[in-house]
């Protein structure tokens, strides 16, 4: 923004006053290393050595206005005329001079006619009311300065303002006072109308002979438009930051949601691996199975059971009978297999722990992305409090499930005496051999017996004789071969079979139960010692397992936990500092004594515009103000600009490095473009503030006179009125883009003061009336009149 100031200028607030003056006028001086003005505020009257560094600035080649052929310097100096020491005055004015004359005497030459001056120091000083003590005490040091000045080696000092509690219309109070002296300075100096014949003319060092003392009456309305601009960047970060906290709130969140995103983390399946019967699991029985040597498992058949020797039995079952024990621990079998165990362990743990982690880390690549406008963050919140509790309960039933494993008994041995009592029970060969001996030979006599009772001849017929056999002789007889008698062997084959079929029946069946209680003693050390083996072992191996087992997926689940509990603590500090950022936007309103409204359009803007003043009232009021702040800004829906504010300030690596908005120089910037329309359109341009300024003015017309009273009628030796220059002559400044609108209403002033219309964009109208060109004893004999 241009803003019209030609040449360098130093502020200086002298004391308690001077520093509320520059208070005031800050509001509206332009700021910025570029700006042509340097502020000092201070309570020593030697300026000299504060003031040096400052003009030093200011008149460097790289701060003065392009295509001027010399540097022009004014220095303001504001202060209260009584307070300090009587010399308080004199010494500051007498200390700038000699800083001048000695610094820069070759830029700024005394030897030039006084309308040539480049140099001056313009005196804006606070009277108490003339006709009090305090108003001649201060009478009295003006009148020092005053033949200070005539005297002076080097001639700085131009004009000594005075402006007075007291008027011939009343008395104004503190803050009116001060306002009219800021207002005076702002539109003399800082208003672009400096070198204008009508600001000029009443700036310039006086005449040789003409007096130097001069009264101001100043009333205006106005809108400080740097306070303004610094309420609006405020209010534009604290509405951005509203509502982004808002978002972060822990408020209703949809059931629904919440249970999705829970779901969407698959927490069930984090330490699934080490689970039993997943796949680490697995790896690590079969791992632990070496360790405990589980020998292979003979085959189920015991057919041989009741014929072989209980020993050849002992000896074809001795793996189901020794149970299995872990290799020596300084076996180097033993150490192979347990470090293959660890790595087992440990790579199963890293993969679940990094499975973990990406799913918490795809939290922050996904709904908590820029994209989602932190609008997720509370239901993530919430879905990670599920996930939290599921994970308390399952380490749980975890510890339950290993406190009972490490205390339960070792179940290596289980089934072994039971199948010692089943072969001991079995009868032996010796115990079957004569039994089964006596049933086969018992059987084989009584089948050999009844087959020859089925193989002898029937009796002969009643009354027959009995046939004799005839025994022939002859050649026929010898001829005849002798053949092998079967009809005689059938008899005794089919005793020895029976007798070996009835002795093998009867030992088979006096061993039955004993192979059948045999059986099932294989049967039930089997399954125990196959179960053994899935589980990777008997005795000590398999406790080692089991707990190695339970303290992973335990590390799992806390790792879990962790994880889970950091993000909620990263959320929860996201939203923290969302908060505590708006708290401070929040404090620099208040700062800015502003009163905040449910939103910007209502908020109340009575103390910043210092609606109280009736000499200085706002130029529009202050509700009016609030919601043309409002319309004017960039952005005017409140989610709009917190999604842009939320872009800008959002941390390079997301949420899970840092919370957004924390930079507090790009929520300035991106606040500064946010309210620049305020600085670059015409407040003239918007209908109802048009009308509001209007109005405001038309408001002050009836009080202009009363309220731009001189602090007294200066008079001369005589008692006559004191002529003095421009006496009782003023003007009103205001901006040219509001000549259109406000030209009527201020030609109809009751004071006939001369229109300026200045370039700057300040929102100001200042009406100045000045009475120039008189003496100390003047003064004096107007307050005596």
């Amino acid at each position: 923004m241009s803003t019209g100031v030609e040449r360098p200028t130093l502020w200086v607030g002298l004391g308690a006053f001077g520093r509320e003056v520059m208070a005031r006028a800050a509001s509206s001086l332009p700021s910025g290393p570029a700006a042509p003005c340097e502020v000092l505020t201070t309570d020593d009257p030697d300026l000299a050595g504060q003031a040096a560094p400052l003009l030093e600035s200011l008149l460097h080649v790289s701060r003065l206005p392009k295509g001027n052929t010399g540097p022009r310097l004014d220095i303001v100096l504001a202060c209260s005329a009584i307070g300090g020491e009587p010399d308080t005055l004199l010494r500051a004015c007498d200390s700038l001079s000699r800083l001048v004359r000695e610094g820069y005497a070759s830029l700024f030459s005394a030897s030039l006619p006084f309308d040539q001056r480049a140099a001056a120091l313009h005196l804006l000083v606070r009277v108490p009311p003339l006709a009090s003590p305090g108003g001649q005490e201060a009478l009295s040091r003006l009148g020092r300065l005053e033949a200070w000045a005539e005297e002076a080696p080097f001639p700085l000092l131009s004009r000594a303002w005075v402006f007075s509690q007291q008027t011939t219309a009343g008395t104004l109070r503190p803050e009116d006072v001060t306002g009219s002296v800021a207002a005076f300075g702002v539109a003399a100096f800082a208003s672009g109308m400096r070198d204008q014949e009508l600001v000029a003319t009443r700036l310039r060092h006086p005449a040789p002979g003409e007096p130097r003392l001069c009264m101001a009456s100043v009333a205006s309305a106005e809108l400080p438009e740097n306070t303004l601009y610094a309420y609006a960047r405020a209010r534009a970060v604290y509405e951005g930051l509203s509502v982004l906290a808002a978002r972060t709130a822990q408020g209703n969140v949809d059931p629904a949601r919440v249970s999705g995103m829970a779901s969407g983390l698959a927490a069930g399946a984090w330490g699934s691996s080490l689970a039993p019967g997943g796949s680490a699991d697995r790896a690590a029985r079969a791992e632990a199975r070496q360790l405990a040597q589980v020998p292979d498992l003979p085959p189920m058949g015991v057919e041989g059971a009741g014929f072989d020797a209980v020993e050849v039995l002992r000896e074809r079952l001795a793996p189901l009978l020794a149970p299995p024990r872990p290799l020596s621990s300084a076996s180097p079998s033993y150490r192979q297999h347990l470090a293959a165990l660890q790595r087992t362990l440990d790579h199963a743990e890293a993969d679940e722990l990094g499975k973990l982690e990406r799913a918490v880390d795809g939290l922050f690549d996904g709904p908590l992305a820029r994209e989602g406008g932190l609008e997720p963050l509370p239901a993530v919140e919430q879905a990670l409090e599920q996930v939290a509790q599921g994970l308390a309960r399952r380490e749980q039933v975890l510890a339950a499930g290993a406190l009972a494993a490490e205390q339960g008994e070792d179940v290596s041995d289980e089934g072994r005496e039971a199948l010692e009592q089943a072969l001991s029970e079995l009868p032996s060969r010796g115990a079957l051999w004569a039994p089964s001996a006596a049933v086969g030979t018992a059987a084989g006599w009584a089948a050999a017996a009844w087959t020859l009772w089925l193989r002898m001849p029937s009796a002969a017929p009643a009354g027959a004789g009995a046939a004799l056999p005839t025994l022939k002789l002859g050649t026929a007889a010898a001829a005849t071969a002798p053949s092998f008698p079967w009809g005689e062997a059938l008899p005794w084959a089919v005793g020895l079979l029976s007798a070996g079929l009835a002795g093998w029946g009867w030992a088979w069946f006096s061993s039955r139960e004993a192979r059948a209680r045999l059986k099932a003693a294989v049967r039930e050390r089997r399954d125990v010692l196959e179960s053994i083996g899935l589980e990777g072992g008997g005795g000590p191996t398999r406790k080692l397992l089991e707990r190695q087992l339970w303290l992973r997926q335990r590390r799992v689940l806390r790792g879990a936990a962790r994880a889970v509990a950091s993000a909620r603590e990263r959320l929860g500090a996201v939203r923290r500092a969302l908060e505590e950022a708006r708290q401070a936007s929040r404090q620099a309103l208040v700062g800015l004594k502003v009163q905040l409204g449910p939103e910007a359009a209502a908020d109340d803007l009575s103390t910043l515009l210092n609606a109280s003043s009736t000499l200085h009232p706002p130029l529009l009021p202050p509700a009016a103000v609030a919601q043309w702040v409002s319309r004017a800004r960039e952005v005017t829906e409140p989610r709009v600009w917190a999604d842009r504010v939320l872009e800008a300030g959002w941390p390079t690596h997301g949420l899970r490095e840092d919370a957004p908005c924390m930079d507090g120089a790009v929520l300035e910037t991106l606040a500064e473009r946010q309210v620049a329309p305020l600085r670059t359109r015409s407040l003239f341009d918007d209908v109802e503030a048009r009308a509001g300024v209007v109005e405001a003015a038309r408001r002050m017309g009836p009080g202009l006179a009363s309220g731009l009273a001189p602090a007294c009628t200066p008079r001369d030796g005589h008692g006559d009125p004191a002529h003095g220059l421009r006496a009782g002559e003023g003007f009103v400044l205001a901006p040219l883009s509001g000549r259109e609108a406000l030209e009527e209403v201020l030609s109809e002033l009751p004071l006939r003061l001369q229109l300026a219309w200045s370039d700057s964009p300040a929102l100001r109208v200042v009406f100045v009336r000045t009475w120039e060109g008189f003496t100390v004893a003047e003064l004096r004999n107007g307050v005596k009149a």
